[in-house]
């Protein structure tokens, strides 16, 4: 699989299938998203397993503050406490967290921006939210908790996978 695309890249020929939209600035992502909505709290399985059923698309990989904002605008996740699932866990081996789609590795001392939420992690499945200061918090949840999602579906352009 490639690396992730750089800000910048824009692919505006691509469709997104049913159910899926672009961010509204292309720049930030090409990918196309799906947000389960704002009275539907699934599991992280079930969440997983809705994401999972398009074909290439996986539960959110946040991988920048500006793709949040831009998810948070364009669905309204973050606000009012709501929690969002990503696909993180820590399911193959306890402790060791990592991305599902692509099992990269996935460090609460290195997070990709925003702060830790709780220092004790007590479940497996990693979820974020904004905080009450504004700053996106990660934290590991029970997996069988009821939490919004959103789905990623990575778009291809012509010079191959990007997203």
């Amino acid at each position: 699989m490639s690396s992730p695309i750089t800000t910048g890249t824009v692919c505006p020929s691509v469709t997104c299938p049913t159910g899926y939209s672009k961010l509204d600035d292309q720049r930030i992502s090409p990918n196309c998203y799906s947000f389960g909505g704002r009275n539907i709290a699934r599991t992280w399985h079930s969440a997983d397993a809705v994401c999972t059923s398009t074909n290439g698309a996986h539960l959110l990989v946040p991988d920048s503050q500006d793709e949040m904002e831009a998810l948070r605008k364009k669905f309204g996740i973050g606000d009012n406490d709501g929690d969002v699932w990503t696909g993180a866990n820590d399911l193959r081996s306890s402790g060791n967290f990592m991305f599902k789609v692509n099992n990269k590795m996935f460090n609460f001392n290195a997070l990709p921006f925003g702060v830790e939420n709780e220092s004790d992690m007590r479940g497996s499945c990693v979820e974020i939210d904004l905080n009450s200061d504004g700053v996106w918090g990660w934290e590991a949840d029970d997996c069988a908790d009821l939490e919004f999602y959103v789905c990623e579906l990575p778009v291809v352009c012509n010079a191959g996978l990007i997203g």
